[in-house]
């Protein structure tokens, strides 16, 4: 055999001894990544993989791969390593993880774990928005056939309409001319009817005929007006009135006429009301506390006081669960025993300190409640009625005061500070 020859076999062993010393140290495949295998999309998960990898070259780094065509940064060089994802679509997807070393040698993927991520049930991401007007939006409501949102628009005593098929504002309805005017807003069950309360040059209920658009009638009341709620069956209307005894007119919506009082001593002006389905209780939340009214006798059955946020804002009530839940000051929504008032549950909203308004699914399913922290943060919390679990914080470009679920559970309408009105969906 030529020397040349023997030369040749000579570096060709070489290399191949090369070839598989570097393929021995190539760092280790990491361990099957480890987090949940249901996930919601738009919503951050934690996984994490342990690598085993030699360190005589160095740190080793490991990255994630999604299996939505998106891979993570080297995020990592310690022997677990985490790191956050959300997927924006639905479907199943296998994430692997892979190590590389100081000299940029890597490792063979690892084996996949499969995620499958779903869509909420309930609106989840902000989807759109329109401008209503220049001053705060205090109160909203969907017509119960899904049309259109009323807008109580503070400082301008006047009430928006904004058609919910292209979102365009399509009337702005004055009812009453005054700084600070309007109040809150009750949409009849058939949708004929909208009803408004102003605060301000006597106090009162404007009633909007939603056919036209226009003030069909005005029921005076002569004082301050807070809290409204319409009954289930459209025939009576529940207004709050401002005093230090407190008091709640019942009007019947027949012929606007007050027909019954129902007084309320101690507990001061609620600022919002909530009608049962069955049309025999009233519950109330004002800055006292809470309490039921039986109306068949016009009477308090329980009242409470001790532990409901301070400065009870809000009322839901979900007849499913058998519920009634109170926000307020503080960052806990209470959820009391419809019943009896006891209590069933806190749920914590923090980091925010501050909740103001609520809305409940029409099926009862969720709870969406506007947090905040009363300068210039706002958000939703999403709470599942189920057990009470916050299952999700949408955060809101500005503060936000009310929240209008659609009926057939797919859009939620949120009033903002800054005048505009926001659209979650799905």
């Amino acid at each position: 055999m030529g020397l040349s020859h023997r030369r040749g076999c000579w570096l060709l062993l070489m290399g191949g001894v090369l070839a598989l010393s570097c393929m021995h140290n190539r760092p280790d495949s990491p361990a099957v990544p480890v987090g949940p295998s249901s996930v919601e999309v738009d919503s951050a998960y934690t996984y994490k993989t342990a690598t085993s990898s030699r360190r005589e070259y160095g740190l080793v780094w490991v990255r994630f791969e999604w299996g939505d065509g998106d891979t993570s940064p080297w995020c990592g060089h310690d022997e677990t390593v985490t790191c956050l994802h959300s997927w924006r679509e639905g479907g199943v997807f296998a994430v692997r993880a892979q190590a590389r070393d100081d000299r940029t040698e890597f490792s063979e993927w690892s084996a996949p774990c499969s995620v499958t991520a779903v869509v909420p049930s309930y609106p989840y991401r902000l989807v759109d928005s329109v401008e209503v007007i220049d001053a705060p939006l205090i109160d909203a409501q969907v017509t119960p056939n899904g049309e259109f949102v009323y807008v109580a628009n503070d400082w301008s005593g006047a009430l928006s309409a904004v058609r919910t098929s292209d979102l365009r504002v399509v009337a702005q309805i004055p009812f009453n001319h005054g700084w600070g005017s309007a109040g809150q807003v009750a949409c009849s069950p058939g949708s004929d009817y909208v009803y408004a309360t102003w605060y301000h040059n006597g106090g009162g209920i404007a009633v909007v005929r939603t056919a036209d658009m226009v003030v069909a009638d005005s029921i005076m009341l002569g004082d301050r007006v807070y809290g409204l709620a319409i009954s289930p069956d459209g025939k009576r209307l529940f207004v709050a009135i401002d005093s230090d005894s407190g008091f709640i007119v019942v009007v019947r919506l027949s012929d606007n006429v007050v027909e019954d009082t129902i007084f309320t001593p101690g507990w001061g002006c609620a600022t919002s009301l909530q009608a049962a389905s069955d049309e025999t209780r009233l519950y109330a939340a004002t800055r006292e506390g809470v309490f039921a009214v039986e109306l068949s006798a016009s009477t308090i059955v329980w009242g409470v006081d001790t532990y409901v946020p301070p400065a009870a804002g809000g009322i839901a009530l979900c007849a499913p669960r058998g519920c009634v839940y109170v926000v307020g000051e503080g960052e806990f929504v209470t959820a009391l025993e419809s019943a009896t008032g006891s209590l069933v549950d806190s749920v914590s909203l923090s980091p925010y300190p501050w909740s103001w308004s609520t809305g409940i699914a029409p099926d009862g399913s969720f709870l969406y409640v506007t947090c905040g922290n009363r300068e210039d943060s706002g958000a939703v919390a999403v709470v599942r009625t189920f057990d009470n679990k916050v299952v999700r914080v949408i955060a809101m470009p500005d503060v936000v005061l009310d929240v209008a679920p659609s009926p057939d559970c797919q859009r939620l309408y949120v009033a903002a500070e800054n005048g505009k009105l926001y659209v979650l969906g799905r």
